[in-house]
């Protein structure tokens, strides 16, 4: 796989591609695919690159939040795309018992867009909407075109996070 990560101000974006080959005893690898992109943009803080790990650390906000202080914290806007493919030599029209190396696992895509307001480097709030698309194949057990089955996934998460 490949990962890409910057920063540049305040925005953030970050983006990986990843191939699998999968072995499997008494048959033909199995190869998925699937990658991710998404930017972030924050207010009253920033992602901060670290050279000692490689990588970007959480938002550590500029005034932390504090109700007798005054302090807003920081304010974070995400948005990402992500998809999967675990469809490998597999074909509609052909029954699945007659395709030994076929797997057919789907395809799926995601969109999430997200709030996050960081109260100080060690807590924060996540709100999420994610809109999944799932699409998989359906074979018939009697031959003939398969009939494709289709599945929107409409979620929305709330968490509350504390990091040591």
């Amino acid at each position: 796989g490949a990962e890409v990560a910057g920063t540049y101000g305040q925005f953030y974006w970050q983006g990986e591609y990843y191939r699998y080959d999968i072995h499997r005893l008494g048959r033909a690898a199995a190869k998925f695919d699937g990658a991710y992109a998404q930017v972030a943009y924050t207010i009253g803080g920033k992602h901060i690159y670290t050279v000692a790990c490689g990588c970007y650390s959480g938002v550590n906000p500029t005034a932390p939040f504090s109700p007798t202080k005054g302090g807003p914290g920081a304010l974070e806007f995400a948005l990402r795309y992500s998809w999967i493919d675990l469809t490998d030599r597999y074909n509609s029209s052909i029954p699945l018992a007659l395709q030994p190396d076929a797997v057919n696992g789907g395809r799926q895509a995601a969109v999430t867009a997200g709030l996050n307001w960081y109260w100080n480097s060690n807590m924060l709030w996540k709100l999420n909407y994610i809109h999944t698309n799932l699409h998989k194949a359906n074979p018939r057990t009697g031959g003939g075109p398969g009939v494709a089955a289709g599945l929107d996934i409409d979620a929305l998460a709330v968490r509350w996070q504390v990091m040591f």
